[in-house]
């Protein structure tokens, strides 16, 4: 994630975002192929640049050109408690396909030991890798995540997996990975992405 990162904390704003969750989740399938239950928050999510004016909010299943989530995001925020650390995955569960996801999930990025939702602040685990859905493979979906750490800081025992790294990342299981290290999920969101070349203009 880039240092220059703007946390967004219009807790209201939330609110209001938050209430699109359940409807969404449940009809993408995101509960139950990537989580059991549909977390109580959202996290906002912003690609793209503010002085280039091409600003790209993640909006519950809405579409995104893989281009435009190339890089990190540049606005990430998320309800938090004082004195909390979390956990931030982003993932997709449909590879290589949907209907025929023997990867599931690809982990696209991992950042750990979050103080409140300063993920710069927080530790790399897994560099973020943009999305880049195969051709005729239909609509992936792009799944953020975010679990309180209900141990405080934790002392990570896993590989880094830097931008350039592609193993390691298949077969990622988010509920897996919460259950080892005792996290909670508070927050989600998620867009939809197929492989550029199928848009058109």
């Amino acid at each position: 994630f880039r240092r220059n990162v703007t946390m967004i904390t219009n807790v209201n704003t939330m609110l209001k975002m938050s209430s699109f969750l359940l409807p969404m989740m449940l009809e993408q399938e995101v509960v139950p192929d990537v989580i059991d239950h549909v977390p109580e928050d959202a996290i906002e999510i912003t690609y793209g640049r503010l002085d280039e004016n091409n600003l790209i909010d993640v909006k519950f299943g809405n579409v995104l050109i893989p281009s435009e989530a190339e890089n990190p995001p540049t606005s990430v925020s998320w309800p938090t408690n004082p004195g909390k650390f979390y956990t931030f995955i982003m993932i997709d569960p449909d590879v290589p396909t949907r209907n025929f996801p023997v990867f599931r999930e690809y982990l696209h990025c991992l950042v750990v030991n979050i103080p409140g939702n300063k993920v710069t602040d927080g530790e790399t685990l897994a560099e973020y890798i943009g999305p880049a859905p195969p051709a005729h493979t239909g609509f992936h979906r792009y799944v953020f995540l975010v679990y309180c750490q209900t141990r405080g800081e934790i002392d990570f025992d896993v590989e880094r997996l830097s931008r350039a790294a592609s193993y390691g990342r298949s077969n990622f299981k988010s509920q897996e990975f919460a259950e080892t290290w005792s996290l909670d999920l508070v927050a989600g969101n998620f867009f939809l992405a197929e492989c550029e070349g199928l848009f058109s203009g």
